[in-house]
């Protein structure tokens, strides 16, 4: 699934600056058949794609996509247009070769872990979460959360995932990818605690933190 907003290109010279508008974010399905085209004509995945977008550098994560869409509303194409790591106002050529790599399978096999939700990606009754270790400071009766010079790694969720807010109150999987895109900045550099089954795949995921929208 991608969490979208229409933007515009305001022409500067023979490239663009991606212009953000006042619209409101829309969510659209994207198949895993779907083509993901590098600004070179580099073949990619939607799954690459996601893993790439996670880690763009902060210069590069306003910048637009072409997009297109089906007679159902589903992505059917993506294209990049600009490079990784540079905006599009000061660069328009060059290889995208890079975003073809995804993540490593996170090795956390029967544990529990501390972690930030960095992306994810649905896929029909399974889907991936993007994550990166972290650390608990504590404050007192409270915590902050601190990041930590790992490395991304995806993991398997499927439906039958446990999901526990805050208060450990139950909740459900769409629930909490809903609340995920809609996290602002501030909320989004905030941990959970996540429990691995013995294949890897994501059993249980805590809420330490009511989400601010």
């Amino acid at each position: 699934m991608l969490y979208l907003r229409e933007a515009e290109k305001r022409p500067l010279g023979e490239s663009f600056e991606t212009v953000t508008l006042d619209k409101p974010v829309c969510k659209a399905r994207i198949p895993r058949s779907s083509p993901v085209v590098g600004l070179d004509g580099t073949p990619s995945t939607p799954e690459a794609f996601i893993g790439k977008l996670i880690d763009l550098p902060s210069g590069t994560r306003d910048e637009g996509f072409d997009v297109a869409f089906g007679a159902d509303g589903d992505v059917t194409e993506v294209k990049w247009l600009f490079v990784l790591g540079t905006p599009s106002a000061e660069k328009a050529g060059g290889s995208s070769s890079a975003m073809t790599e995804p993540f490593a399978r996170c090795t956390w096999r029967g544990q529990k872990k501390f972690v930030q939700v960095l992306g994810w990606v649905r896929a029909g009754d399974e889907s991936v979460l993007y994550l990166r270790e972290a650390r608990k400071e504590h404050l007192g009766e409270s915590f902050e959360t601190v990041s930590l010079e790992q490395p991304t790694c995806q993991a398997a969720m499927r439906t039958t995932v446990r999901i526990h807010r805050l208060g450990n109150r139950p909740s459900t999987l769409n629930d909490l990818i809903d609340d995920l895109a809609a996290l602002n900045n501030r909320s989004k550099k905030e941990g959970f605690d996540v429990t691995f089954d013995g294949d890897g795949t994501v059993s249980e995921v805590h809420w330490l933190f009511i989400p601010s929208k």
